[in-house]
């Protein structure tokens, strides 16, 4: 495996780290109300420089992640442990930092975590990332192949 490959395999896996922590903060977004704007202005970004970060095209520092971690009033751990594979589609609920964790009824946040568009792209996307982890993993055995000899 040459030295381009290995970088190339590096960046691949940084890109789905990246959409992976976008897709946390949106979901996280989305759970307790907050609509973009509010996030960004709060952070002190632009709306469409926030939209990055949730879409995954911006590696974040510790400390952009720690800002918008206080922005939502959680602990930056409960950004990074959050599972972004769970997908809660509810009305009438919504996450309120005042019952310790748990939920209350509100019967004005009516809203769905993803729409089947958003799913449809993520699902585009996550056919790119596989293919391309696909092609590291056979450079991968191609040169275990090669060490063996």
């Amino acid at each position: 495996m040459q030295v381009s490959e290995l970088v190339c395999s590096f960046k691949v896996m940084d890109e789905l780290a990246q959409l992976r922590l976008g897709n946390k903060i949106r979901k996280i977004r989305e759970i307790k109300g907050l609509k973009q704007e509010n996030v960004a202005e709060k952070i002190g970004l632009s709306l469409s420089s926030y939209g990055k970060i949730e879409r995954g095209e911006v590696k974040l520092s510790v400390e952009r992640l720690s800002t918008i971690a206080s922005a939502m009033e959680l602990p930056i751990n409960a950004i990074l442990e959050f599972d972004e594979g769970v997908n809660i589609n509810f009305s009438a609920n919504t996450f309120n930092e005042n019952s310790h964790g748990g939920y209350y009824q509100n019967p004005h946040a009516h809203f769905h975590l993803q729409s089947v568009e958003e799913l449809k792209s993520q699902i585009e996307t996550l056919k790119g990332v596989i293919a391309n982890l696909e092609n590291i993993v056979q450079i991968q055995k191609e040169l275990l192949a090669q060490l063996g000899k």
